[in-house]
């Protein structure tokens, strides 16, 4: 790092990859009446494109700090020179293949007093993915009772409310999403809800329980437009409130489920929570000419797509062979335990749920299916009846 004096400056260079750090760096600060200040160089990861450039600055009107992006050699890339915006600026448009590194310089114009350069660095991202990890607010469309600083979203005390909108995510023609990430800290009864919302119908496709750091398939999801958004809401009770480091929505040209040996049908095809029902029935129909009377119902399991680790094993009894969807094609009936299900589901249009097993001779079978789950607000009482 080049610098007209011996002060330090916190610098961060940040991977918008899944998994990786958020950032890097020396800590400390920049500040100075009048100098100049040149990074050392950054390199993005293979395969990546350049995403965002943030600058965290302290300028007093009318000092200010201008900032140029250059290219490994020390000359301005064209459109980015002399910067005075701060928060997170688009660099998307640098050409990666032509400017594989960057170097950021900082010039200090402080007439009167010293002017502040307290962070700054560069990110980048693969090309199919979207993230933000909530330096600056860039990619957040509206908060209530957030604070989002230094590379993370917190829920504050001081609201009743927490929830945080990011911008709209558009997913190319001819691509589907793909995975859904998001990295989370949270203490014994705190967690934070993480919506996947359709712009276009404005409806909640599914919802995802951030205790902790997840990834979560999203090839399976059908009938959803290209343009999506991500809705967290922070739930806490006079606890430490949890934290939201980073999420990204990554998707690819593979519009196709992965493939299935058999086709499931559950049912209800809507689910109540508050409904009181023992169960939920389930129609395994094997596409392969397999014979589903050779289905073991003991190693048959339903888990929720965004919550893998959490499954439910059919119940041995009732079970059944028929054709309950009248096309010739023979299904064998099992049956879940429904309060065990419901428990690991949330509300949404589109939740999907996968049924995955063996047969007799040992062949594997994962099939999914999806269903729509509600949870209506309570019925008003009178006097402890019901009107």
């Amino acid at each position: 790092m080049d610098v007209d004096d011996d002060l330090t400056i916190k610098v961060y260079f940040r991977s918008n990859q899944a998994r990786s750090p958020a950032l890097t760096g020396i800590e400390g600060r920049f500040e100075s009446i009048e100098g100049t200040l040149i990074s050392e160089p950054i390199s993005a990861d293979t395969g990546c494109n350049w995403d965002t450039l943030f600058i965290d600055k302290s300028v007093p009107s009318p000092e200010k700090i201008q900032v140029t992006i250059l290219d490994n050699s020390g000359s301005t890339i064209p459109g980015f020179a002399n910067m005075t915006a701060d928060g997170e600026i688009d660099i998307s448009a640098i050409d990666i293949s032509a400017y594989p590194t960057l170097k950021l310089k900082a010039h200090f114009l402080g007439h009167t007093e010293p002017v502040v350069l307290n962070a700054w660095g560069a990110s980048w991202k693969y090309p199919n993915a979207w993230r933000d990890t909530f330096y600056g607010g860039a990619k957040i469309a509206d908060t209530a009772g957030i604070n989002s600083t230094d590379g993370r979203a917190e829920g504050s005390h001081s609201t009743g409310v927490s929830y945080l909108n990011s911008t709209d995510i558009e997913i190319p023609d001819g691509y589907h999403p793909d995975t859904l990430i998001f990295n989370t800290s949270s203490l014994n009864g705190t967690y934070i809800n993480i919506t996947l919302i359709d712009v276009v119908t404005d409806t909640a496709i599914a919802v995802y329980y951030g205790s902790s750091s997840s990834e979560t398939d999203l090839t399976g999801m059908t009938g959803i437009s290209q343009q999506l958004r991500l809705s967290a809401n922070f739930q806490f009770d006079n606890k430490t409130a949890p934290a939201l480091y980073d999420w990204s929505l990554n998707w690819s040209a593979n519009r196709t489920v992965p493939k299935k040996e058999g086709c499931v049908d559950i049912d209800p095809n809507t689910l109540n929570l508050k409904s009181q029902g023992n169960w939920i029935t389930v129609y395994i129909e094997p596409k392969d000419g397999r014979d589903p009377e050779n289905i073991n119902v003991s190693t048959v399991i339903i888990y929720n797509a965004s919550r893998p680790n959490e499954t439910v094993a059919a119940e041995l009894w009732p079970t059944t062979v028929g054709d309950h969807d009248n096309d010739s094609l023979p299904d064998r009936m099992v049956k879940f335990d429904r309060a065990g299900v419901q428990a690991i589901v949330g509300v949404g249009n589109n939740v999907t749920l996968w049924v995955e097993g063996y047969y007799e001779d040992g062949t594997h079978f994962k099939c999914s299916d999806a269903i729509r789950v509600i949870n209506p607000p309570d019925e008003p009482h009178n006097n402890g009846k019901k009107k």
